[in-house]
């Protein structure tokens, strides 16, 4: 409970005057008016952080999918050029073997030996440039697997800062209109001096140091468990109460 509703709270406490009813009676009104904006302003804030959480994920799936098209055409690019380097590759073959045919026939009468030196001269040629052409076809595969990784954690980096700064927006409007501390204002409202163990009381100087140090000593888990009785509706608490005083 907020110090502004507290003062409120005691302040109608304090009426004790009979002519004072139908005041009481138009503050319930525009109480009852309040209340059921402020549930409409919470509906509304928790309906705007579910659907930033949606946009997320369908961003998130977008952003999936396109780096999956982009690693796709990155492959395709790369089989494109590798195709391309195998045929240019077999066309300087058969150029190299066409050179080799006319180099023979050209040289006919010349001796054998002659002969055979120009095709292993020839063939050599071949060789030279196919293994130019595989080099340079591996060194343009590596290049294209090298942009498509780059793209890829590019993109994974950017998908991570955005679902990042979404959650943190998603929370922020969770958490907008609430008050600070709520949890531990509800845990110190639920156990009034009643219901706790005199003797574990006593201990403390003050109600407000149990309070604190009881709740200190609760998990993040055990603190929010809407099972525990100061996370349940406000009207039950009076049977809940009961309970650990009969206990």
């Amino acid at each position: 409970m907020s110090a502004t509703t507290l003062n409120i709270k005691n302040a109608i406490l304090e009426v004790d005057q009979t002519d004072e009813i139908e005041s009481l009676e138009a503050l319930k009104t525009v109480l009852a008016d309040k209340i059921r904006d402020l549930k409409k302003q919470r509906t509304q804030e928790r309906r705007e952080a579910k659907q930033t959480e949606s946009k997320v994920i369908k961003d998130q799936k977008k952003a999936e999918r396109e780096a999956a098209s982009a690693t796709k055409k990155a492959e395709a690019d790369a089989k494109k050029e590798q195709v391309k380097v195998e045929r240019e590759a077999e066309l300087a073959k058969k150029a190299a073997l066409r050179k080799v045919l006319a180099g023979v026939a050209k040289r006919a009468p010349s001796s054998p030996k002659k002969i055979l030196k120009n095709v292993r001269d020839n063939i050599d040629a071949e060789k030279k440039a196919r293994t130019k052409a595989q080099k340079e076809q591996e060194r343009t595969l590596k290049a294209l697997q090298a942009t498509a990784t780059k793209h890829a954690k590019a993109q994974v980096r950017a998908d991570a800062k955005a679902i990042k700064e979404a959650e943190k927006e998603a929370k922020k409007l969770a958490n907008q209109g609430k008050p600070k501390n709520a949890g531990f204002q509800l845990y110190s409202a639920f156990w009034t001096k009643d219901i706790i163990d005199t003797d574990e009381l006593e201990i403390y100087d003050h109600k407000r140091d149990w309070n604190k140090a009881t709740y200190e000593e609760l998990t993040e888990d055990q603190k929010n468990d809407p099972d525990q009785p100061w996370n349940k509706p406000k009207e039950e608490w009076p049977a809940l109460r009961a309970e650990f005083a009969s206990a």
